[in-house]
C-alpha cells in the first residue's frame, strides 16, 4: 500500500468515531502520517522579518520604533535551506550590503560541499517549535476538547512533559531537546484534515538566558497539497544580566512558496 493513502486511512478511522473524543496517540499518529507523506517535499519561499521591544506580559512597547524589516528568500543550497537577505523596508540593498550577502552565501556554499553529509543550516531561533513525534515520545498528552482555530473546526491537545521523566529514560539523544522538557505545548490538529495547523509552545522553567514565559506560536495554511508554516510569533523573556532582563518580540511571515524539485527547477504552488 502507498505511503500517500496512510494518512486517509487514519483520517477515515476518526471520522468513523466522530461522536467519541479521539485519543491523543490517534490524532498525534495522523497528522504525523501526513507530514510523513510529504517529508521529501522541499519549498523555496519569502520571508519577512521584524523585531518589536515588548513588555514582560508580552505587550508591545508604544512608544519603541519596531527593528527594519527584513525580507528573506529561503532558497536550497547544497540541498537545504538557506535564508539570503534580499530587502530591508521593502528596498533593495545597497551595494555593501549586497556584496557581504553574497560573499556569505558562497562561503556557506563552499562549507556545504566540503561537508555534504552535515550541511550548516541557518538557524532562525534560539527556540524551536516542539516536532510531532515528540508530543507521543516525551509528554503527556491530553484532549482538551475542540475549538475552532483560524476559522477551522480543530481538535485541541495539551501536552506537558511528565513528572518523572528522567526515571523513565526520556531524554533525548540530542542534548539541544533539552528544552522539550521545560515546555508546555497546545497543539491544534484540523478535524476535516488531520493536520497540525497551529502549536504554541511556553517555556514552563528556565533553560540557559531564556526565561520562563517566554512563548512560540507557529500558524499553518494549506498551500497546494501541504500545510506549511505561515506565521511565526515567539515572544522572550531573555535574562542578560543578574537583575536584568529583555523582552522581544520576532515576528516572521512565510509566504510566495514554491515546491522545489530534484531538477532544480520551481514549481508554483497554486
Amino acid at each position: 500500500m502507498g505511503r500517500r493513502w496512510l494518512p486517509l486511512i487514519l483520517l477515515s478511522r476518526l471520522a468513523a468515531s466522530a461522536d467519541a473524543l479521539p485519543s491523543p496517540e490517534q490524532l498525534i499518529r495522523a497528522a504525523v502520517a501526513v507530514k510523513t507523506a510529504q517529508r521529501d517535499w522541499k519549498y523555496t519561499y519569502r520571508e519577512d522579518e521584524q523585531w518589536f521591544s515588548i513588555d514582560k506580559k508580552g505587550r508591545r512597547a508604544p512608544s519603541a520604533a519596531p527593528s527594519e524589516r527584513k525580507t528573506f528568500d529561503v532558497i536550497m543550497l547544497e540541498g537545504e535551506s538557506y535564508r539570503k537577505l534580499v530587502l530591508i523596508d521593502g528596498k533593495p540593498l545597497d551595494a555593501k550590503t549586497e556584496e557581504q550577502v553574497n560573499r556569505d552565501l558562497e562561503k556557506e556554499r563552499a562549507e556545504r560541499r566540503r561537508q555534504p553529509k552535515k550541511p550548516t543550516v541557518t538557524k532562525r531561533f534560539t527556540i524551536s517549535p516542539v516536532e510531532l513525534g515528540q508530543l507521543e515520545q516525551f509528554f503527556e498528552t491530553k484532549v482538551a476538547g475542540e475549538e475552532t482555530v483560524l476559522g477551522r473546526k480543530a481538535w485541541c491537545l495539551e501536552s506537558a512533559p511528565p513528572r518523572n521523566f528522567l526515571q523513565r529514560n526520556l531524554r533525548p539523544a540530542d542534548k539541544e531537546d533539552v528544552s522539550t522538557y521545560v515546555t508546555r505545548v497546545v497543539t491544534w490538529i484540523d478535524r476535516r484534515e488531520g493536520v497540525e495547523i497551529r502549536q504554541t509552545s511556553n517555556f514552563a522553567s528556565p533553560i540557559g538566558g531564556i526565561q520562563a514565559g517566554t512563548e512560540l506560536t507557529v500558524e499553518f495554511s494549506k498551500i497546494g497539497e501541504a500545510w506549511l508554516p505561515e506565521t511565526i510569533r515567539a515572544r522572550f523573556d531573555y535574562k542578560t544580566g543578574v537583575m536584568q532582563h529583555t523582552y522581544r518580540e520576532q515576528y516572521v511571515r512565510c509566504y510566495d512558496y514554491k515546491r522545489f524539485t530534484v531538477d532544480s527547477s520551481l514549481m508554483p504552488t497554486p
